[in-house]
């Protein structure tokens, strides 16, 4: 009880920590619980849309109690979803299930645990919990509308994501800091991980190509996730070694611990593993050759660059912040897509002293031509906008034939 009060305590922080720039997703959000859940706004004490339009103008968000409706209502919603799908019957999800109960109990009753009679809603209950406290109110529902994917896919891909990127032990990690670094700092590293898993949920939803398998694919994406972060020196290029180098300097200076600080470092180049290990799996190539073509290729075109500038964008409303987030990922699939081509092309066989990116563009030198004006005129512009960011993805789009 006092491990949830906790959690949820923090849920709220984390979603008042962005309760301003979300106050249009939350708006859009209690209008969807009016229509499918009955809530009524002046028995919960939400404010009006005339408020709301006011507090957008002012640039404020909703207070603590408000987003403290919204997440109870969420998990309300979400549970009941899950009680209506086949999630809680999952093989792979009994440790939702055995967990929910005291440890001393967890292995001397384990049979009578199996055959508890409220088994699904625990589990719905607990993995209700467990998301909206990490990933906030609005994430399903935003996810759903975004890839059209179900309430039980989105819990299926979050399954996966917190599992193989080991998320919990980063999460406790974050947690038990309490007292010792300003609590900003850890909203920060939380907000960073969140990032991560909502990137790597919206993959699993829109970029996996098949049904997930949630135990075999937190095995399969674990050891890749593990492999890559192992041998990260051996493949990263210098300027993404220097970024890391950077974040790590800026989390030492905030407090973290030196093994945190580089795990929070490693979060912006994480994104990118489940392209890599879907690249090594589909072509049927060495993981480290796939990373290190994949790392090489966003140097030389610049995308982590321009990934950048895309989420430095000023977004004016709802839909220019999500065009920019589909910039971000259509990058993001720019990179996957040289990555295989590089990778057919070449055989995987670099020249003596050269690597497979070097030796690509040697065998078509008229590539980098057709990208490198274009981007020698974005470094001169100085401010970019989303047009100009546009024009620059699909430049490379085509350089793949993508």
């Amino acid at each position: 009880v006092l491990r949830s009060n906790y959690q949820q305590a923090q849920a709220v922080s984390l979603i008042e920590y962005q309760a301003r720039d979300n106050l249009q997703i939350h708006s859009e959000f209690i209008q969807d619980l009016e229509r499918e859940e009955g809530l009524n706004r002046k028995n919960e004490g939400l404010p009006n849309q005339d408020t709301i339009d006011a507090r957008l103008r002012a640039g404020k968000g909703l207070t603590r109690p408000e987003l403290a409706i919204l997440l109870s209502y969420s998990k309300i919603s979400f549970s009941k979803d899950l009680l209506a799908s086949d999630i809680p019957d999952n093989l792979d999800l009994d440790e939702w299930l055995v967990e929910y109960f005291p440890a001393a109990l967890q292995d001397k009753y384990k049979e009578e645990i199996f055959r508890h009679k409220l088994r699904r809603e625990i589990v719905a209950t607990t993995m209700s919990n467990s998301l909206v406290n990490r990933m906030g109110p609005t994430f399903i529902k935003t996810r759903m509308r975004k890839t059209g994917a179900t309430c039980a896919s989105v819990a299926r891909a979050y399954i996966v994501v917190r599992d193989a990127f080991g998320l919990r032990q980063l999460w406790d990690a974050i947690e038990a800091l309490d007292s010792k670094v300003p609590a900003e700092v850890q909203l920060r590293a939380m907000r960073e991980t969140a990032s991560l898993c909502e990137h790597a949920i919206t993959w699993f939803l829109t970029r996996l190509g098949r049904p997930m398998e949630i135990g075999q694919d937190v095995r399969d994406f674990k050891k890749g996730i593990e492999a890559i972060k192992k041998n990260l020196d051996a493949i990263a290029t210098d300027g993404l070694k220097k970024g890391i180098d950077e974040r790590v300097r800026s989390g030492l200076g905030n407090g973290l611990p030196a093994e945190l600080a580089h795990e929070i470092a490693l979060i912006p180049v994480l994104t990118s593993v489940c392209d890599i290990i879907k690249i090594s799996l589909g072509q049927d190539v060495d993981l480290l050759d796939a990373a290190r073509t994949y790392f090489e290729l966003g140097e030389r075109f610049h995308m982590d660059w321009l990934r950048q500038q895309a989420r430095f964008l000023d977004s004016d409303n709802h839909w220019h912040a999500e065009a920019t987030s589909g910039l971000v990922d259509q990058l993001y699939s720019c990179q996957a897509g040289m990555s295989v081509r590089v990778l057919r092309d070449t055989g995987c066989k670099g020249k003596k002293g050269k690597s497979l990116v070097e030796c690509w563009l040697e065998d078509h030198p008229t590539l980098a031509g057709q990208f490198d004006p274009l981007f020698t005129e974005l470094r001169r512009a100085g401010h970019l906008d989303l047009s100009m960011l546009v024009i620059a993805e699909q430049r490379l789009r085509a350089l793949y034939g993508g």
